[in-house]
C-alpha cells in the first residue's frame, strides 16, 4: 500500500487495479482507491469487467476542468460550462445555472483546458453541445441566449460547428 500511495503523491490519476491470491489487503486496497480487487482464480470476464469500470472513470475524470489561480480554485465539469468569456485581465466561464465564476487570468490560459469549445468572437468561446441553433450570424444557445459571430469566423464557426454534430451522431 506504501507503494500505491507514494504513486499517487506523484499521479494522482493513475487507477490501480489489485491482483491477488487473497482477499487480506482488499479493505486497503479501496481505502487507496483501487478501482478493483481481482483475487485469483479470476475469470476473463473478471477483468474485462473491471477495465470497462477504469474506462468510465477516466472518461469521467477527462470531461472535468480544474482551474487554479492563486487561492482559487475551482472543478468544471465540460459540459456544464456555456460560455469562456475574455474581460481585460480576468476570465469569466458561465456554467448551464447561470452561475459565473471569474478568474484573474488569461482567456487564451483558460480555453484550451475545455474539450469541445470555438471562439466565436474575439474573447468569447461557446460549448459547441449547448448550441441551440446558428442563424445568419448569430448562435443561440440552449438557455436562449444570443451571440453574434464575428464577421470574419461565421464560416469557421459553422463549418466546425457542423463537423462537431456529424461527430455526435
Amino acid at each position: 500500500m506504501e507503494i500505491v500511495r507514494a504513486m499517487q503523491t506523484i499521479s494522482p490519476d493513475t487507477q490501480v487495479i489489485f491482483s491477488t491470491v487473497s482477499t487480506d489487503h482488499a479493505v486497503e486496497a479501496f481505502e487507496v482507491n483501487a478501482i478493483g480487487y481481482l483475487v485469483k482464480p479470476y475469470s476473463e470476464a473478471d477483468i474485462v469487467k473491471v477495465f470497462a469500470r477504469a474506462s468510465v472513470r477516466r472518461e469521467r475524470a477527462n470531461d472535468n476542468v480544474l482551474i487554479q489561480v492563486g487561492n482559487d480554485m475551482k472543478l468544471f465539469r465540460n459540459n456544464d460550462v456555456m460560455t469562456i468569456e475574455s474581460d481585460r485581465h480576468y476570465t469569466n466561464i458561465t456554467v448551464r445555472d447561470g452561475t459565473v465564476k471569474r478568474f484573474h487570468t488569461g482567456f487564451s490560459e483558460i480555453l484550451p483546458l475545455f474539450k469541445g469549445f470555438i471562439e466565436i468572437n474575439r474573447g468569447l468561446a461557446v460549448n459547441m453541445s449547448c448550441i441551440d441553433m446558428i442563424k445568419s450570424s448569430v448562435v443561440t444557445m440552449c438557455d436562449g441566449k444570443s451571440y453574434k459571430i464575428a464577421r470574419g469566423r461565421k464560416d469557421e464557426v459553422v463549418a466546425r460547428y457542423t463537423e462537431f454534430v456529424l461527430r455526435q451522431n
